[in-house]
């Protein structure tokens, strides 16, 4: 979704406990890649460009799946599971999760349905429900917990972004109190 080429050398790849390395990998502008087994690259290459790993192994049921910069800052994380594809009939095999809006990746299970592409998925391509997500409730705050004299913990509805969250200039406390300063 972004303008710029992306060097994905080193970045790494979380399954469960298994991490896998990408050696030297650059990403086009506003592209898309199909990352799978070795093997598996003669059969997808024809859906799109593919790079393979040695291994890589996703459950139909459900794992979680992490995407790590070289640093090991960690760009997205999923655990997905099959309940998400909402049809019994599409859970059952031989259909994609795909993820509906991909600016909303903090939505979980409300951001992904099955495919609706005939085929069964998109590989190498945008994603059949892109941008047919439903309207998302606003986050409310449930609850502050008060950590020390300079510190307080917000609780909230659901999931929300960490990188807008940790911006001080987002809040402001009431009272003439202001900005909070971290």
């Amino acid at each position: 979704i972004t303008n710029s080429p992306i060097d994905l050398t080193n970045w790494s790849i979380q399954t469960g406990t298994t991490i896998r390395e990408i050696d030297a990998l650059t990403l086009a502008p506003k592209s898309y890649i199909i990352i799978c087994k070795n093997d598996a690259v003669p059969d997808l290459n024809m859906y799109g460009e593919t790079f393979g790993l040695s291994s890589l192994s996703l459950s139909n049921g459900g794992a979680q799946l992490v995407l790590k910069n070289n640093d090991g800052g960690i760009i997205h994380q999923v655990e997905y599971s099959d309940k998400w594809y909402n049809d019994e009939e599409k859970a059952e095999g031989g259909w994609s999760l795909e993820m509906i809006e991909p600016m909303a990746y903090c939505q979980e299970q409300n951001n992904w349905s099955a495919s609706i592409d005939h085929k069964g998925g998109t590989p190498g391509n945008i994603n059949s429900i892109d941008d047919l997500a439903p309207e998302i409730e606003p986050a409310i705050i449930e609850r502050v917990a008060l950590l020390n004299e300079t510190s307080i913990r917000i609780y909230f509805s659901h999931k929300m972004d960490s990188s807008s969250l940790s911006v001080p200039l987002y809040y402001e406390i009431d009272q003439g109190v202001g900005n909070p300063t971290a």
